[in-house]
């Protein structure tokens, strides 16, 4: 897996956590 895919997972899963937790 590339750095920049690592990132990108690690912002998706940042935004569905904040997400879940708003909701």
């Amino acid at each position: 897996m590339s750095n920049i895919q690592s990132t990108i997972l690690c912002k998706l899963c940042g935004i569905r956590k904040a997400g879940s937790q708003e909701s």
